[in-house]
């Protein structure tokens, strides 16, 4: 949430938490919740454990991985899709400051 919260604060945007995003949680689960979420924009933050197995499942679904899949500290990843099924997911980060 901590992490977030400046840029949710910065463009008047509600955090919501959502267990299906926390360490440890099932990635089947937590694909099914945002896909859930609807088409629209979303900002999501999770942990190191969760995201390559999200990465994987875009994957599945016939997303490209335009970067090495790893989920260093502070990286992004900016998914785009057409008509509701994921086509690339780009790696940006960490910033220079994060090792």
């Amino acid at each position: 949430m901590t992490t977030v919260a400046p840029l949710a604060a910065r463009h008047g945007l509600e955090v919501i938490a959502d267990e299906s995003l926390a360490e440890g949680s099932d990635p089947t689960l937590a694909m099914a919740q945002i896909e859930a979420w609807g088409r629209g924009g979303l900002i999501l933050c999770s942990h190191g454990d969760l995201i390559p197995e999200l990465l994987h499942l875009l994957e599945l679904r016939g997303a490209e991985l335009a970067g090495e899949p790893r989920v260093a500290k502070a990286s992004t990843w900016s998914i785009e899709s057409k008509n509701g099924q994921p086509t690339t997911a780009t790696l940006t980060g960490p910033p220079p400051n994060e090792p």
